[in-house]
């Protein structure tokens, strides 16, 4: 018995082993996959929550198998929590908040922390580094070895069809502005 692959398929096979050895998994959907930070293996889990974990995103890859195209939406959301005594009535306490932004997300950032190392000497005891660039350039490099073509994800149309609104809108008051001076002149 013979399987064909489906093009989203190709293509997670084609980035399984790009990001082998980093903190990301990919989790097929409906219309793709996503590329996410493996926060439920704990080789990945320890050492970012022990650095302050914040922020997470969500490379959402959708696949359009007749047009051979696919369109990355990157999704970050920022967490806010904490665990223990609120201060205010002493009572064991659970927060946790969340908030986002989906579309084209890009965030570097490096954490270096000095202190007294294990080795007794002072020196960097945390360096970290994330770029949430890195995943989808993973994603772009296996799309190019398939031929895939890229376009642009539903969120990021609309965020540019609102970024073309508000510009033509600038564009309308500062010419009826002008248009204002020359009647009034």
């Amino acid at each position: 018995m013979t399987t064909t692959r489906t093009l989203a398929e190709s293509l997670i096979a084609e980035l399984e082993p790009r990001l082998a050895d980093t903190a990301y998994a990919i989790t097929p959907t409906e219309r793709g996959f996503d590329v996410a930070l493996d926060l439920a293996d704990a080789k990945w889990w320890v050492p970012l929550s022990r650095n302050g974990l914040r922020q997470t995103f969500i490379h959402q890859v959708a696949v359009d198998e007749s047009a051979r195209t696919y369109s990355v939406n990157d999704v970050s959301r920022t967490i806010d929590w904490k665990v223990g005594a609120d201060g205010q009535t002493r009572t064991p306490s659970l927060r946790m908040g969340m908030s986002g932004q989906s579309g084209y997300v890009a965030a570097r950032r490096r954490k270096v922390v000095i202190g007294l190392s294990d080795r007794g000497r002072v020196e960097p005891v945390v360096d970290i580094a994330f770029d949430s660039a890195v995943a989808r350039e993973h994603v772009d490099a296996a799309a190019s070895e398939l031929g895939l073509s890229k376009n642009l994800s539903r969120d990021q149309r609309i965020g540019l069809g609102f970024g073309i609104g508000g510009l033509a809108i600038a564009a309308l008051a500062i010419l009826m502005v002008v248009v204002s001076q020359f009647v009034a002149g």
